[in-house]
């Protein structure tokens, strides 16, 4: 559970540490401030520039490391808080992250899971992980569970020290939150936001908590009917706190597939979204994002016989979706920190 209050007694006796990961992260945004002055007071055309000025900012929040990150993917979903480029740029945060080095990896995969289970996991791929995320990246493997049977695997490892980087930052961003909201008349409480993303990303951290709800959702979803709809199986033997090991599952996103299946498809992505939504209240990770893509599919998909709805029909469906969509961005409010496979929420 974080605790600012526990966060700055601690931080407070350590002063030099605060200072030099502060000069850092200055050091890592300099050119951005110093060309967002230059475009406001000397070119006096923020607008024109908001492209490259939304590159730079993605590229040095990936310097920056995971809690930029984190935040960085928070605002891409936040158009009322920053500009739309700006977003759209952070947009790739939310599923392309500079991995860490595998080394590392395996070496947390050795010290959490030891010797013994470490035998059971086979023909890992530890050189190249398949995916990377802000707080962990996934590698596929081979493994012998205790009952004698094998399987392919996804094994998603922790980034080390995740947990002493996160709370640093957070203690800086909300320490400094104030002055910037001084600076820049800011009309958002960024002091209580910056809280908010600490005990979401620090929740996040217990890979436990994560599959357990990862097998609630499967649960809710049978017990609703929904049975096409379900997460990957947890490997319990070979998970822990730092490691969550799953089924590997092969699949195809709907955006890039070409089967003809695919409206149908979207509307039970729908419909399980709407469950998630308005009755489970466990969220998965990107709500927002993955229901406005498969808004966009399930329109590439019927653009044709769209054209040919009567004009109040088309009016209506309009409604449902911009209705939709605003209530995906209020759930979102809520979820803004949830970059878990699955995070459960009190109703």
């Amino acid at each position: 559970m974080y605790d600012p209050l526990v966060a700055r007694a601690y931080y407070s006796r350590y002063p030099l540490l605060v200072a030099s990961r502060a000069l850092q992260l200055l050091r890592y945004s300099n050119r951005f401030i110093f060309n967002l002055l230059i475009d406001k007071y000397i070119r006096r055309d923020e607008e024109k520039f908001r492209t490259e000025r939304a590159a730079q900012l993605l590229d040095l929040i990936n310097k920056a490391g995971p809690t930029a990150i984190k935040v960085g993917q928070a605002l891409s979903v936040r158009p009322d808080l920053i500009p739309i480029e700006y977003a759209d740029a952070l947009s790739s945060l939310q599923d392309r992250v500079p991995p860490f080095p595998s080394e590392e990896a395996r070496e947390l995969l050795g010290s959490e899971l030891g010797e013994s289970k470490m035998e059971q996991v086979r023909e890992i791929l530890i050189d190249e992980p398949v995916a990377a995320a802000s707080i962990g990246q996934v590698y596929r493997g081979k493994a012998r569970l205790s009952d004698g049977s094998e399987l392919e695997v996804a094994i998603k490892v922790q980034r080390p020290d995740i947990l002493s980087e996160i709370s640093l930052d957070l203690h800086i961003v909300r320490e400094f939150a104030p002055y910037y909201q001084k600076l820049t008349g800011a009309a958002t409480d960024l002091r209580g936001l910056a809280v908010e993303w600490g005990r979401g990303f620090i929740a996040e951290l217990d890979y436990t908590a994560e599959a357990l709800n990862t097998k609630n959702f499967n649960q809710e979803m049978q017990t609703r009917g929904l049975n096409a709809v379900a997460a990957p199986n947890v490997i319990d033997e070979l998970s822990t706190s730092r490691i969550l090991t799953t089924e590997w599952v092969y699949g195809t996103r709907l955006d890039q597939s070409t089967a003809a299946d695919v409206p149908r498809l979207c509307t039970v992505a729908l419909n399980a979204y709407l469950v998630m939504l308005l009755e489970t209240g466990c969220l998965h990770v990107s709500v927002v994002e993955r229901l406005l893509s498969i808004c966009a599919v399930f329109a590439s998909k019927f653009a044709d016989c769209l054209c040919d709805l009567p004009l109040k029909l088309m009016k209506f469906a309009t409604l449902v979706l911009v209705s939709l969509k605003s209530l995906c961005s209020a759930t979102r409010t809520l979820a803004i920190c949830c970059d878990a496979t699955m995070e459960s929420y009190a109703s």
